[in-house]
């Protein structure tokens, strides 16, 4: 289900969004997880995840370490641990390639494309891209039909 909400009667500078938009899942196993974004506030635009089930969470960093830091426990255990990644620096494509992304977006593009030309598999391959994608469209879906919407599986399309 997805919810949307916004200080403001009208958008502002052509940038038609909502300031916090939130969406809750519930997989076929009864696990749960929220997607939320945060645009046009004051605090820095941001993407949040946050995955709960029985036996352990799973959440991503806030704000500037959404894309590099996250948090999770496992088993059941209470313990967080914290975890950071690091990201290669791609200066070779510029500052506004990679503003606000850690410049992951170019990092899968450019794997992508190297395994065309090596024959290999890619990082991220199609279900992968379409498992990562599908509930975000699910979830602006919600927020507009104010309903629960089913995530489709891309599996039962070929």
């Amino acid at each position: 289900m997805g919810f949307a909400a916004s200080g403001r009667a009208e958008f502002t500078g052509g940038y038609e969004t909502d300031w916090i938009q939130t969406a809750m899942f519930r997989t076929e196993k009864g696990g749960i997880f929220r997607l939320s974004n945060s645009f046009q506030n004051v605090r820095e635009i941001g993407h949040f995840l946050s995955f709960h089930g029985d036996q352990g969470y799973f959440e991503t960093g806030r704000f500037s370490e959404a894309r590099t830091v996250c948090h999770y426990s496992q088993g059941g255990d209470k313990q967080t641990t914290r975890e950071v990644c690091e990201h290669p620096d791609l200066s070779e494509f510029g500052e506004s390639l990679g503003r606000g992304h850690g410049k992951t977006s170019i990092q899968i593009v450019l794997n992508f494309v190297a395994s065309i030309q090596n024959g290999t598999q890619p990082s991220v391959d199609l279900m992968s891209a379409l498992d990562m994608t599908l509930p975000g469209i699910a979830g602006v879906q919600s927020v507009r039909s104010g309903n629960w919407e089913a995530v489709p599986d891309p599996r039962t399309w070929v």
